[in-house]
């Protein structure tokens, strides 16, 4: 008798731990950064002209990147009005004025 009550207690253990264990919860996987779109330009049109050093010592308010991107436009750099905006933004983002 002692043995069975033994036993049952045994077996009620192992139930409530398997149950209340269960699988092991998968862990959230970690978001990838986020590219800014304007980056993807600034490699392939700016980079063309200017090596990237040159943009990454310039450091400019966004008015000051607004300046110098109308004035890259105006020197032939190719840009749409969109990718404009987007180039100025990661700029101003990634290169702030000190």
């Amino acid at each position: 008798m002692k043995v069975q009550i033994g036993l049952l207690l045994l077996i009620g253990i192992l139930v409530l731990t398997s149950v209340s264990c269960g699988p092991a919860a998968t862990p959230e996987p970690t978001p990838t950064p986020e590219v800014h779109k304007g980056k993807a330009i600034v490699t392939t049109r700016c980079v063309g002209c200017h090596e990237i050093g040159r943009v990454q010592n310039a450091k400019y308010d966004r008015d000051g990147w607004q300046m110098t991107i109308d004035r890259m436009v105006l020197t032939g750099a190719q840009l749409t009005d969109e990718q404009k905006e987007l180039v100025v933004d990661y700029l101003a983002l990634t290169y702030p004025k000190e």
